[in-house]
């Protein structure tokens, strides 16, 4: 069993990365309607194996539109992942940042 295991999904729209449902520890999965104008579905992954191990951080693609030139003219706009993601200088797929609680 994990110490941590969360997630949180964001949808980039014309009006930038809304946020989606989540899941939260000891709180379980809080869904939100998926906005009709998403072009893009990312889920980050916040995971801590104890409360000894480092924050493990890393995203997966759910979705993305077929109109493969309006997903990057948004993505230009609004930058390819949520800005406070950015800050964390996270990348797609599992294990690659991790930072210590």
């Amino acid at each position: 069993m994990s110490a941590s295991d969360e997630w949180f999904d964001y949808h980039l729209t014309p009006q930038g990365w809304v946020e989606g449902s989540r899941k939260i520890d000891f709180v379980g999965v809080k869904e939100k309607k998926v906005p009709k104008d998403r072009v893009l579905t990312l889920r980050f992954h916040e995971y801590m194996s104890s409360g000894f191990s480092p924050m493990d951080i890393w995203y997966e693609e759910l979705w993305r539109h077929e109109n493969e030139t309006l997903v990057q003219n948004l993505i230009k706009r609004y930058g390819n992942i949520p800005e406070h993601y950015r800050k964390l200088d996270i990348k797609k797929g599992r294990s690659v940042k991790k930072r210590k609680c």
